[in-house]
């Protein structure tokens, strides 16, 4: 959901906070952003192997996040509560188109069973998230009730998006579990034969079943041909 923020930061602000704003979108959240898509589409295109994730990428994760940190402190504690913002009809427009870009790229990659889906979808949930959240927080009166109906909509889209995502995710194999495929035996395999130890009813019939062939026979003879006998060694 950092695209949002950068978003909603640079279009709606001006004079000093836009220059705040700007510094840290170009600065901290937009090579954040950057990197999060890089790293989901790499993961997605080796479906979750773990080899495909650099050793620093969690380092500049808790690098971003604590860099961000005096950000979100300034925000709550100078940012005041009602103030005058710009260009909205530009930014509700270019969410709206985001969004719009989003799910069409989930239903393409559900369309073509692509792994990027897990990608698509995670977007289109954080963007729909932060439509209801946005619309939900900074409108009062007959536009919060319309916002209300509206997140009613968005957040199980969002939901569904998500559990989309995570179903993609489950279904990839991973670096660390063994392969449940076994290899199929080839039919040039040789063969072992078992001890079979002779039954009690066995031992009742006596040896009319395999009359006459020793251990060293039955292994000359290789595996029984398939029959309707009780025994597989007759």
């Amino acid at each position: 959901m950092r695209q949002d923020e950068a978003w909603f930061d640079t279009i709606t602000a001006k004079h000093a906070p836009l220059a705040i704003a700007l510094a840290y979108d170009v600065f901290v959240k937009l090579p954040t952003i950057v990197l999060a898509l890089w790293l989901a589409l790499r993961m997605a295109r080796d479906r979750g192997a773990h080899l495909s994730v650099p050793a620093w990428v969690p380092t500049a994760f808790v690098a971003a996040t604590i860099v961000l940190v005096p950000w979100f402190v300034t925000v709550l504690l100078l940012i005041q509560r009602t103030s005058e913002l710009h260009n909205l009809r530009l930014f509700w427009t270019g969410l709206d188109i985001f969004e719009l870009v989003s799910m069409a790229a989930s239903g393409w990659y559900l369309y073509r069973r692509s792994p990027y889906v897990a990608v698509s979808a995670m977007v289109t949930a954080a963007l729909l998230f932060s439509d209801a959240w946005f619309n939900v927080v900074t409108t009062v009166h007959v536009a919060h009730r319309a916002a209300l109906v509206m997140a009613l909509v968005e957040l199980p889209l969002a939901v569904y998006s998500v559990v989309i995502a995570g179903r993609e995710v489950r279904s990839w194999p991973t670096a660390d579990a063994p392969n449940s495929a076994l290899p199929a035996q080839s039919a040039t395999a040789t063969w072992t034969p078992a001890v079979i130890p002779r039954s009690s009813r066995h031992r009742r019939q006596g040896t009319a079943c395999c009359s006459g062939s020793s251990l060293a026979e039955l292994v000359k003879r290789g595996p029984p041909a398939p029959t309707r006998s009780a025994s597989p060694w007759c």
